[in-house]
This record gives C-alpha cells, structure tokens and sequence, in this order.
C-alpha cells in the first residue's frame, strides 16, 4: 500500500501483495472468533475480517493524494497533502484517544481515593 500511495502507480505485484496480507490478517479472525455455536463462529468470522478490510480501506482513503483543485491541508504526521475530511477524521480520533485517556485516569484515580478514604488501603510495614 505505501508503494501504491508514494508512487502513485499501481501494478500486479502491489495488488496481489495487499491481498496476501489481508488475507494472513484475516484469517487470524478464527483464533479470534472462537465459539461453540457455528452459526455464531461464521458470524464472528466475518466480522473480524469486515473489520480488517474496512480498516484497510479507511487508511488507504486517509492518505489518498486529493485532486487538483482542491484544498491541500497538511497535519503534523505528515507532510504530504490531504483533503479536508482526512483532517478531521485524524483529529477526531487524536480527541477520542484523547478522551479515552482521560477517562482511564480520572477512574483509576476515583478508585484509588476511594480506596484511600474508606480504610481499605492499609500499609503494613
């Protein structure tokens, strides 16, 4: 993918290489996918591989080289051009992981001053 997108060429081997790999990838889903119920295992199956495909898809899109004419942005992961739409969706997930982050914190340290004040956090020496 990173030879399609640097060199704006596209040929059998790079084609055939990618589909490999997501082939590899996505056959891991049944180690993932485990359950007793078959239908349910087919269906967990196919969700992991969807998932792989559309993650693919989504990062392909993402630095897809915009068309002349359009507004060229630029984020601080890169420097090549993208359109507009890719930079919002690398900023939004930056705030989600952002988000995520802060919530982790803000519930670990709520647990740890629970603990702290209701006599449950005793230190032996």
């Amino acid at each position: 993918m990173t030879a399609i997108i640097m060199l704006n060429q596209v040929n059998a081997l790079f084609v055939i290489s990618i589909m490999l790999s997501l082939l590899s990838v996505s056959t891991k889903a049944i180690v993932i996918s485990h359950s007793i119920d078959r239908p349910t295992f087919a269906f967990n199956i196919m969700c992991v591989v969807t998932d792989v495909f559309n993650l693919f898809c989504t990062v392909s899109w993402l630095f897809l080289l915009p068309a002349d004419g359009v507004n060229k942005f630029t984020t601080f992961l890169t420097s090549r051009p993208v359109t507009i739409f890719s930079l919002i969706w690398v900023y939004k997930e930056i705030a989600l992981l952002g988000i995520v982050i802060l919530t982790f914190v803000f519930f670990s340290v709520r647990e740890g001053w629970h603990k702290l004040t209701s006599g449950q956090c005793i230190y032996s020496r």
